[in-house]
């Protein structure tokens, strides 16, 4: 849901903000279409979030939070 995705984003923001290191923070998503939306990235850029685009499905190759921590959580909602 394109919305979901943008209100997560400010809710992102707010509990980031106060922990920014040098008044950026580095979000590193999936590449689902809502973070490739305008909106999404505009969004991004007002609020000085950096995003690195992970490709789709290599989170598990590529990603070493994918074991130690989205790997349980996704246990977990499953």
């Amino acid at each position: 849901n394109n919305t979901l995705g943008l209100e997560w984003l400010k809710h992102f923001n707010a509990h980031t903000k106060t922990r920014q290191v040098g008044g950026r923070t580095l979000l590193i998503i999936n590449g689902h279409k809502s973070h490739c939306l305008v909106a999404f990235q505009d969004l991004c850029r007002e609020k000085k979030i950096i995003t690195l685009c992970m490709p789709p499905h290599s989170s598990h190759l590529l990603q070493p939070l994918d074991v130690a921590c989205f790997s349980p959580l996704k246990r977990l909602y499953s």
